[in-house]
């Protein structure tokens, strides 16, 4: 079905660009809308949700009465025309890692359509809307501590990981996460950096919801500062619901590929795991893990 229904009636909060945030927000709250479209010469320049307006002012110690949106708004953001579907916006929420794209017809804005609209129609099931959910969640969040995969409290004086690394600290870092990359698109026999990052991502989010938050802990503390950072909003587990078949639908969804395919692709970054993580982190994993998993992660 198009994305039409999305349109009529629905009610949209559009500013300019030179409203501050604190407006942005009364307006947000106002109309009870978790979202405001930043308009800027006739043409959507950004978006900025409620929760953007407080991160990126309060947050980061900004005085909302005279940050403007066009400072804080997440700029040019993807847009659906009026006539695609509900499952190529789907797509686009879980490729994107978005909850809110708007609609556009004939390059004007039209519409919104949410996570929740498609949940509430029926068009997507809850599997679907939680990895698009979890995508959004693997997200850096440069204010969080290291090594720590589940909400924290951070300090108002805690300086950000960023901020912490020196410009040598920084190239270091940034030889470990290429080095981490090659070793990585070696073991899935692929050019495709994008999924192959797909692919750790799915494996590596099924694995630390799986275990205990120490166990999570520690073996996020194994990889590159860079990748570790995609993990660390992930709720905390153990989650006793994944399964390697889980683990290879969610794959087979994410990469578009056959579930032949995808249980493929598991074996192969399971068996060379070891070269990512180390052989003796890679055993303490698998001792917490269920028989199935178990037996996959120590394989040779």
């Amino acid at each position: 079905m198009s994305l039409e229904q999305y349109c009529a009636g629905k009610r949209l909060l559009v500013q300019s660009a030179d409203t501050t945030a604190y407006e942005a927000l009364r307006a947000a709250v106002a109309n009870h809308v978790g979202a405001v479209l930043v308009g800027k010469e006739g043409r959507i320049a950004g978006i900025v949700t409620d929760r953007d307006l407080a991160c990126r002012t309060i947050g980061a110690e900004l005085d909302p009465r005279q940050t403007r949106l066009e400072d804080v708004m997440t700029p040019d953001p993807v847009t659906l025309s009026i006539d695609d579907s509900e499952e190529q916006a789907a797509k686009l929420m879980l490729a994107r890692h978005v909850r809110r794209i708007p609609i556009t017809d004939a390059g004007r804005l039209a519409g919104i359509v949410t996570l929740d609209d498609l949940l509430m129609a029926g068009a997507i099931d809850a599997e679907t809307a939680g990895d698009i959910v979890e995508a959004q969640l693997a997200e850096p969040a440069a204010m969080k501590p290291a090594h720590v995969v589940h909400p924290v409290s951070v300090r108002p004086d805690t300086p950000g990981p960023h901020e912490e690394l020196s410009a040598r600290g920084e190239a270091r870092a940034r030889q470990t996460l290429d080095r981490f990359l090659n070793r990585l698109k070696r073991i899935l026999e692929t050019d495709d950096l994008e999924r192959a990052l797909t692919t750790f991502e799915v494996v590596a989010s099924a694995l630390v919801r799986r275990v205990t938050p120490e166990q999570a802990n520690e073996f996020a503390a194994q990889l590159p500062y860079l990748i570790r950072e995609r993990l660390l909003d992930l709720p905390a587990g153990p989650d006793r619901s994944v399964t390697t078949s889980t683990i290879e639908r969610k794959l087979a969804r994410r990469l578009g590929i056959s579930p032949a395919s995808a249980a493929g692709q598991l074996r192969r970054l399971a068996g060379g795991l070891t070269e990512l993580v180390g052989s003796a982190q890679l055993a303490h994993l698998a001792d917490q893990l269920p028989m199935e998993l178990k037996e996959l992660f120590q394989a040779d």
